[in-house]
């Protein structure tokens, strides 16, 4: 949920922000508390009403510059569409702006991400569904076995194979993916899941397969390369508009590297440097990326996936992605931690005084 203010509440054309913290690598811009159902949910800050949304932010929604919401930015909100309107910002591109009277500690909205992943350090020990950012439920005994190292992550993929985990089911491909259920996993591979799965590369050719190469690249490198993926998968496969990411300011990574270095006082010489790797990078994963989609959606379909769109995707990641942290219902394990990018809640701009905060 976004939920309004930080000891604020506020009126309608308020300014929404968000505390985001400057990145350099694909680390989550903020920390959020979420629900397992991969929904986030925006609420007011408590506290009484109070004039503006933020003491450092200009309310922008009256002026005559903010356009009309982009009908598709409220694609996955499930709850609270009239709450907030999507408009121009006078702070940065685009904003988020109440759309009426909202006391503090109000839910504003409720939505679904457009993209979600976890943390890869994670996934070997804290195992949740494949599509997203919930637990899989596998009982006490085995969930305890994984993550003290007692079982491995494959030997609970064979027992869901095998049946022994009700609902919970496994990709059909053989990558190891596991899913909350059937309809869950058959909506994963609607978004292009099938491009990307490996379970089916025969061993002798996983080699020289783009699929498999890619991979291992994100797995060694940077694994948002992995939800870059996703979003390609997604836009080919037509689950989602290329114009829903393509609205956000997309700043290739190695210019978002540089700039943040520049805000937070860092030596620019080693930004630079290290903004030369990331072009590296990008120029290394685009064309296997590139490959490995056209295998299901053919050469010309997959044209626009090359070094510049991967860099400009991750920087979208990095400028715009709110980080996520879903406790355990066990209450002893750690919790889920990933990032996401929502269509609306995302338009929301940065300010060390946020205004709201998601939960």
């Amino acid at each position: 949920f976004l939920t309004a203010g930080r000891a604020s509440a506020g009126r309608a054309s308020d300014t929404f922000c968000l505390q985001r913290s400057l990145t350099a690598h694909s680390e989550s811009p903020t920390t959020a508390e979420r629900r397992p159902e991969s929904t986030a949910n925006w609420r007011a800050s408590s506290g009484e009403r109070h004039q503006t949304m933020s003491a450092n932010v200009k309310a922008v929604a009256d002026s005559p510059e903010v356009a009309a919401d982009p009908p598709d930015c409220f694609i996955n909100v499930r709850r609270g569409a009239r709450n907030a309107r999507v408009g121009a910002s006078s702070i940065h591109a685009r904003g988020l702006f109440a759309a009426k009277d909202l006391h503090a500690g109000e839910a504003v909205l409720a939505e679904t991400p457009l993209v979600a992943q976890q943390d890869l350090r994670q996934r070997q020990q804290l195992l949740c569904c494949g599509d997203g950012l919930s637990f899989l439920d596998l009982g006490r005994e085995d969930l305890d076995a994984v993550y003290d190292g007692e079982k491995s992550r494959q030997a609970a993929h064979d027992a869901v194979v095998d049946g022994r985990h009700g609902n919970v089911v496994a990709c059909a491909g053989g990558c190891g993916e596991l899913y909350a259920s059937a309809a869950r996993r058959d909506a994963h591979v609607a978004r292009g899941h099938a491009a990307l799965c490996v379970g089916k590369v025969p061993e002798d050719d996983a080699e020289n397969d783009p699929r498999v190469a890619y991979r291992v690249l994100a797995a060694a490198s940077n694994d948002i390369l992995l939800l870059v993926a996703d979003v390609a998968a997604a836009v080919l496969s037509g689950a989602a508009d290329r114009g829903l990411f393509d609205a956000f300011v997309r700043e290739p990574w190695d210019a978002v590297v540089r700039d943040a270095a520049r805000l937070r006082g860092d030596c620019l010489d080693e930004a630079d440097v290290l903004g030369q790797k990331l072009k590296a990078l990008c120029a290394a994963a685009a064309p296997l990326l590139r490959d490995a989609l056209a295998l299901t959606y053919g050469a010309d379909a997959c044209a626009f996936v090359d070094a510049d769109w991967l860099s400009r995707t991750v920087g979208t990641f990095e400028q715009n992605n709110v980080g996520v942290r879903v406790p355990h219902p066990f209450g002893d394990f750690p919790p889920l931690e990933g990032t996401a990018l929502y269509a609306a809640i995302c338009c929301a701009n940065h300010s060390c005084e946020p205004t709201c905060d998601v939960i």
